[in-house]
C-alpha cells in the first residue's frame, strides 16, 4: 500500500536503533505493563520532536497490542490502535480480562480518553489468544471514546478460519469487501482523521 499524499514514512538507521536497549515483554504480568514501554515512550517523543505535527499514531499488534493502550497515557499519542491485544497470556479468568497496563498509565490513558482521545481496538470474535473478556474490559475502561471492530470467525464465506488472530497481518485479505480489508481501511481513516 502506498502512503497517502502528505504522509511520509519515518525511517531510522539500524545503527541508531541498535544503540537502544533491547526491549522486553512480560508475558504473564496482569498489571504493571512491560519494560519496553519506557523505550517506546522515548522513541515516540523522539519521533514527535523530530517530525512535529499534531502527534503520533500507535498500532500495537498481538504481543504489543496493549502498548497502544499504555501509550495513550502520553500527550503525543493521538491515534492509538490496539490490534488483537494478547498480553497477559489468558491462563486464568483474571488474566483473560486484564490489559497488562499499570494503574498509573491506565488512569492517565482513561483521562485522555475522556478528554477526547479515542482508542480503536480490533479482534476476531473466536480469537482465544486475544480473549473476548479482555476486549470487553478495554471497551468498558475506555467507553468514553472507544471504537471496537470485531470480525466474525469462523466465516467460511470469507475464508476466515476459526483460529483467526491477526486482523491486519496473517489473516488479512485485500479482497474487495473482505471484513479485514474494511478493518484496515477504517484504521487508515482513523489515523488520517486524528493526525491529518
Amino acid at each position: 500500500m502506498k502512503p497517502a499524499a502528505g504522509y511520509r514514512p519515518l525511517a531510522y538507521s539500524p545503527r541508531k536503533l541498535s544503540k537502544r536497549p533491547a526491549p522486553s515483554h512480560r508475558l504473564f504480568a496482569q498489571r504493571g505493563g512491560s519494560p519496553i514501554v519506557d523505550w517506546l515512550r522515548a522513541y515516540g517523543r523522539e519521533i514527535f520532536a523530530k517530525n512535529g505535527g499534531k502527534g503520533i499514531g500507535v498500532i500495537g499488534l498481538c504481543l504489543t497490542g496493549n502498548f497502544a493502550i499504555t501509550l495513550l497515557a502520553d500527550t503525543f499519542t493521538l491515534a492509538p490502535v490496539a490490534g488483537e491485544p494478547s498480553l497477559p497470556f489468558g491462563i486464568t479468568a483474571a488474566a483473560r480480562a486484564s490489559m497488562a497496563v499499570s494503574d498509573d498509565d491506565l488512569a492517565r490513558a482513561q483521562a485522555r480518553n475522556k478528554a477526547g482521545v479515542p482508542l480503536m481496538c480490533l479482534r476476531f470474535s473466536n480469537d482465544s489468544i486475544s480473549p473476548p473478556e479482555r476486549f470487553a474490559a478495554i471497551a468498558a475502561a475506555f467507553a468514553a471514546n472507544f471504537e471496537g471492530i470485531v470480525i466474525p470467525s469462523p466465516d467460511a464465506g470469507w475464508g476466515i478460519p476459526a483460529n483467526a488472530h491477526a486482523v491486519l497481518t496473517e489473516n488479512f485479505s485485500d479482497a474487495d469487501e473482505h471484513p479485514t480489508r474494511h478493518a484496515r481501511d477504517r484504521v487508515v481513516a482513523f489515523l488520517k482523521e486524528r493526525l491529518g
